[in-house]
């Protein structure tokens, strides 16, 4: 089996999508606008760097031309995905700054809850052919889970008070991350040698931006998954995965605290954790 340098290839793309794919937080009012242009800008980045790689090594003179057919039990996958996503109930640590009547301050929120939302999204990746067990794959996916209208209780009181209103909010949330995948193939047959049955598990870092209504953010997070694919075709497979994405520490400026029953107390910071958890089904097209 003759090696192509098309892994290394591969994990360049990813690799430099994610970093490249990374513009300035911007005011919530232009969230439609900063999506668009990040996602265009992940996109754009790693489809020019895969054509100006297909274009080197398939250049007039390459004394090793690459073969493009599936050699082997590793390769490219090119995937699509949907599924449900639920956010995670954490407090918020809440500090006022418009209004001078009330001192500067950290109040922490009780839990605040989040609607679940649909999600869809894409991946690019590739297992080796010398170690078929161990993969790469790049990610991008979209989903909104809302927050909620509802009453918390402050651990220290606000303009003599303990409870708040928080009000409902859009959210909309856009994960771009890179994997490390591990994998190990059951229901071997001559199609498929690898195995149409492949529990798969992977690891790695992600940046996701939350779009609120009145600003927005943009963190690092840790992203975790596990899966099982199953090959019904040699070059095509549907999966369901679970997807685990966590962030430390969000901030969100212009957040009001209403008092119950009356007006807001002014803008504030709020700073909080951050956990999703994904469900997804989806089907891969695999080649080279």
């Amino acid at each position: 089996m003759r090696r192509t340098p098309l892994g290394s290839g591969i994990v360049a793309v990813l690799v430099l999508a994610l970093i490249l794919s990374a513009p300035a937080p911007a005011k919530a009012m232009e969230k439609g606008k900063v999506a668009g242009a990040a996602f265009l800008w992940t996109l754009g980045t790693a489809a020019v760097a895969t054509f100006a790689y297909i274009a080197w090594v398939n250049r007039p003179g390459n004394p090793h031309p690459p073969d493009w057919s599936l050699r082997g039990p590793g390769g490219v996958f090119l995937g699509a995905f949907m599924g449900a996503s639920f956010t995670q109930s954490y407090p918020w640590s809440y500090t006022p700054y418009s209004l001078p009547s009330i001192p500067y301050s950290v109040s922490q929120t009780s839990n605040t809850r989040y609607q679940p939302g649909v999600v869809g999204g894409l991946k690019l990746g590739y297992f080796f052919h010398r170690f078929p067990y161990l993969g790469i794959e790049g990610e991008f996916n979209l989903t909104r889970n809302d927050l909620k209208r509802q009453e918390v209780t402050l651990n220290r009181p606000l303009w003599g008070s303990t409870k708040a209103i928080i009000q409902s909010q859009n959210l909309l949330v856009m994960t771009l991350g890179v994997h490390i995948l591990g994998r190990v193939g059951f229901l071997k047959d001559e199609e498929v040698p690898f195995g149409r049955l492949q529990p798969y598990v992977g690891i790695g870092p992600g940046v996701v931006y939350i779009f609120g209504e009145d600003d927005s953010s943009k963190n690092l997070s840790l992203e975790v998954l596990a899966g099982v694919r199953y090959m019904l075709l040699k070059n095509l497979s549907a999966f369901v995965e679970y997807k685990f994405s966590h962030q430390w520490q969000v901030e969100l400026e212009h957040q009001k605290l209403w008092q119950p029953g009356g007006p807001n107390w002014g803008n504030g910071f709020a700073k909080f954790d951050y956990t999703n958890h994904k469900v997804v089904f989806g089907i891969c097209y695999h080649f080279w």
